[in-house]
């Protein structure tokens, strides 16, 4: 998944000299796509697709939404459910899925600049969105898991629309 990447509001790890040898200054974004899932009976919901590395090769970690995440507003708690892992090829993919499930549409899609996943069902996230209306949106979000397959979606203070 390669975006169009200068400078400003999602800007990638910058690279430093370190001893004469260039490293990333942090670790290199994961990538993160929304998609719209028509199923074939009419209905519809937000497949969330986190990348679990850089190059976007492992499966992907799958939530199911009712809403965008990208249009989550301070206060408010989105619910999500985890899925099965999905394939990376999702990350590009639009159209017709196999099997008569209907079909995916992609809404915006994002990398995740930090990722910290403390014990106990936890996870904190600051997620760039391209592509999504009115601009590029930056967000820090929170997931917390409620149950085995249920998270709460929610939205940290320094959350905003940056352009």
């Amino acid at each position: 998944m390669e975006a169009a990447w200068g400078g400003g509001i999602c800007e990638r790890s910058k690279i430093t000299a370190v001893n004469g040898e260039k490293r990333p200054s942090r670790p290199a974004p994961l990538p993160t796509v929304q998609l719209r899932h028509e199923l074939p009976d009419g209905s519809r919901h937000i497949d969330w697709m986190l990348g679990q590395d850089p190059q976007g090769h492992r499966p992907l970690i799958c939530f199911r939404v009712d809403r965008p995440v990208s249009e989550l507003r301070e206060g408010q708690a989105l619910p999500a459910v985890r899925i099965a892992d999905h394939r990376p090829a999702y990350l590009e993919y639009e159209g017709p899925i196999s099997g008569d499930r209907g079909s995916v549409c992609r809404l915006c899609q994002g990398w995740i600049l930090t990722w910290k996943r403390p014990q106990g069902g936890y996870w904190e996230m600051e997620i760039c969105w391209e592509g999504a209306p009115g601009g590029a949106i930056r967000q820090h979000l929170c997931l917390r898991q409620e149950d085995l397959d249920r998270w709460s979606v929610f939205l940290r203070p320094q959350t905003g629309l940056l352009r």
